[in-house]
């Protein structure tokens, strides 16, 4: 377990087709809080996909700068593990290594990036309870994962994992909300927006939270994974892969038209 303070941290998050950034100039809340108090986040937001691995770094740094600190300055850099796009989810966990590294071995933690989701419609006013989230994961499937979110804003402790990601076909994904919710489900992610069959069979009275996750929200969560001791050396910065097939076929990548982003 950390006994050390949590006092400033910086999440990197490029999963999706967005590039997000956030920086928590601490101390941090407790697991537990409702509210920032005396806590600042400044937040970035730009292109993801190929763009960010240009981007990612010097904005980074731009806002480290911008709260007049130095990275050495940070008690950790929490990073989108995955899943997600493919290509977003490595630079991600190089540039958390890069600038780990770069501020004496600052140490690392990977959120999972369903859970960020969760917990974006969670600050966005879903309710306490579990969460079911669906994200498109492009090639007609989606990744689903459900969480039980905490009353707090800052969980008490890392969010319960009630079924950990995995890739589900759109006609699955009824019966995969439904093992979880007895009624008006609640529902996360962009999958809806591409796959608006796939809730074809749920409750009507379904919430639907159209949310990505975002370096915001990982810095929610990051309290108790800290408290949870969750944290890890720079070297240990890797992505989690949930699709096999990481890298699309000639025939895919055009099927899928140019800029699309192979998704893991």
């Amino acid at each position: 377990m950390n006994v050390s303070p949590l006092v400033h941290a910086l999440a990197i998050d490029c999963s999706t087709d967005r590039l997000s950034l956030a920086l928590a100039v601490g101390p941090l809340p407790l697991p537990g809080a409702d509210a920032w108090s005396d806590c600042q986040c400044l937040v970035f937001e730009g292109e993801g996909s190929a763009k960010a691995s240009t981007s990612l770094v010097p904005e980074a740094l731009r806002l480290i700068q911008q709260a007049g600190l130095e990275p050495s300055d940070l008690s950790a850099i929490v990073y989108g593990r995955g899943p997600g796009a493919f290509t977003g989810l490595r630079t991600a966990c190089a540039a958390a290594q890069g600038l780990a590294f770069g501020a004496n071995d600052r140490p690392v933690i990977g959120v999972d990036t369903l859970m960020a989701v969760a917990q974006e419609a969670r600050l966005q006013g879903a309710p306490a309870g579990p969460i079911t989230v669906l994200m498109d994961a492009r090639m007609n499937e989606i990744y689903t994962g459900t969480y039980r979110l905490s009353n707090a804003l800052f969980p008490e402790a890392v969010p319960h994992v009630c079924s950990a990601p995995s890739l589900v076909a759109p006609a699955q994904v009824s019966a995969a909300v439904r093992a979880w919710h007895t009624d008006a489900p609640q529902v996360a992610g962009n999958a809806m927006a591409v796959y608006p069959e796939a809730l074809n069979g749920l409750d009507t009275q379904a919430s639907i939270w159209s949310v990505a996750p975002t370096a915001r929200a990982m810095l929610h969560v990051l309290p108790a994974l800290w408290v949870a001791g969750a944290a890890t050396p720079p070297d240990e910065a890797i992505p989690v892969y949930v699709r096999d097939q990481v890298a699309l076929t000639t025939a895919e990548r055009e099927a899928l038209r140019a800029g699309a982003n192979p998704v893991a």
